[in-house]
């Protein structure tokens, strides 16, 4: 047949069977996996060192706080610090009369770049008074030494009248210690130790009703 051209539909020689194609959507979806596993991995990783930075920090604040409350006297209300000038670390301090103490609170406050941290604890203070009220006795001078008999004990400093302490007998009963004063033996006063206006008035107050 001259003139006309055979015309022929054009089939690549090879072909994509069934099985690769499944293969290589495997692949694929396996592929995703693995990528989005190591992403949440990194960002948990990150995640966590920014948790254990901001404790670290929020620690390092609220000891920072706690030597500043020990260096001032008790006062009202709330008092807010910003450490560093910086407007992410910061302490609320408070201060405030515990029977014969004083409690202190500190909550250190943190602006990462997650979100606001707080960290809080709390702290009694207790002062070092005048060494005689840590004394384990305190008898005023009357000119009359301190007789001791049998098994009394006194276990620390002691202050005692000029005429001091003795051994006695009573109904046949001696002192039957070792040392009379088990600590330095000091010289009292004729009259006992006072406390300060300030502490007088606080006791005062839990016996007003």
């Amino acid at each position: 047949m001259e003139g006309k051209k055979i015309i022929k539909s054009f089939r690549p020689k090879s072909k994509l069977e069934g099985k690769t194609m499944a293969y290589a959507l495997g692949l694929i979806l396996l592929m995703s996996v693995v990528s989005g596993m190591l992403l949440t991995s990194f960002g948990l990783s990150d995640s966590f060192y920014g948790d254990s930075e901001a404790r670290r920090i929020l620690l390092d604040n609220a000891e920072s706080g706690m030597e500043y409350l020990k260096s001032i006297e008790r006062f009202e209300g709330q008092l807010e610090l910003d450490l560093f000038g910086n407007g992410r670390d910061s302490v609320l301090l408070r201060k405030f009369p515990w029977g014969l103490y004083e409690v202190g609170t500190v909550q250190s406050l943190y602006r990462s770049p997650y979100g606001l941290r707080k960290y809080e604890e709390a702290a009694m203070f207790g002062g070092k008074g005048d060494e005689y009220f840590q004394a384990a006795l305190y008898l005023t001078d009357r000119n009359r030494a301190l007789s001791l008999t049998g098994n009394t004990l006194i276990n620390g400093d002691a202050y005692l009248p000029s005429a001091g302490v003795k051994r006695a007998s009573v109904g046949g009963m001696h002192f039957l210690g070792q040392n009379l004063v088990e600590g330095a033996q000091k010289l009292s006063s004729t009259q006992l130790p006072k406390y300060g206006d300030e502490w007088k008035e606080l006791i005062a107050s839990y016996f007003n009703f």
